[in-house]
């Protein structure tokens, strides 16, 4: 299967200040993830300088979406309770994904 793929939307933007603010849709293919993330730029959010910082919108597709703001990468972690060992969240480290969307309120410059 082939590396994993996302488009970025912008679906909102707003400003406070010299802060500004995105609603940014991403659409995941469902590919294979590489553990340690998914790579998002300022430019895919519309941004002109940074990420600041992302926030999750809502978690309905099973996944939990965390940005790595040191290496610029989105995550992709989910709960593993097969078994006691397991921890309450592992990272889905070099495994096919299904196909979905998750939503991020992106704070940036």
């Amino acid at each position: 299967m082939a590396a994993m793929t996302v488009t970025y939307t912008v679906v909102a933007s707003w400003r406070l200040g010299n802060r500004r603010f995105r609603r940014v849709t991403a659409a995941f293919d469902g590919g294979n993830y590489a553990g340690g993330g998914i790579a998002i730029t300022a430019a895919d959010c519309d941004l002109a300088d940074s990420i600041d910082t992302m926030v999750e919108e809502g978690k309905k597709v099973g996944y939990s979406h965390w940005y790595d703001r040191a290496n610029g990468m989105i995550e992709i972690w989910y709960g593993d309770n097969n078994n006691a060992a397991d921890g309450p969240l592992v990272e889905n480290a070099a495994a096919a994904m299904t196909v979905h969307t998750a939503s991020f309120l992106v704070i940036g410059w």
